[in-house]
């Protein structure tokens, strides 16, 4: 599934107008543009600045949307679970375990 679009920019290598503009959901948050040549990724600094400053973005006041951190995953524990058997290493160990 495709990150969600937050704006829209002029290719400057091709010159096609309203790219999608989107974010990833790493750690970093890059912003990245898809048009007809592609995924384009800024790496450097500079290359993210210089796609902040072109972006129009769909929330109106000029600033990337803010960044949705998913939920934590919580660890699910099952109710009836049972123990695991511990299997005896010797025939002494059958006769003589107390459980």
């Amino acid at each position: 599934m495709a990150n969600l679009t937050i704006g829209y920019v002029t290719c400057p290598f091709n010159g096609e107008e309203n790219c999608e503009v989107r974010r990833t959901v790493a750690k970093k948050a890059k912003l990245y543009y898809v048009g007809a040549m592609g995924m384009i990724t800024p790496n450097l600094p500079c290359g993210q600045a210089w796609l902040k400053k072109h972006t129009k973005f769909i929330n109106g006041n000029e600033t990337p949307l803010p960044i949705v951190k998913e939920p934590e995953k919580t660890a699910v524990i099952p109710v009836n679970e049972k123990k695991p058997v511990k299997k005896p290493k010797s025939l002494l160990d059958m006769f003589y375990t107390s459980e």
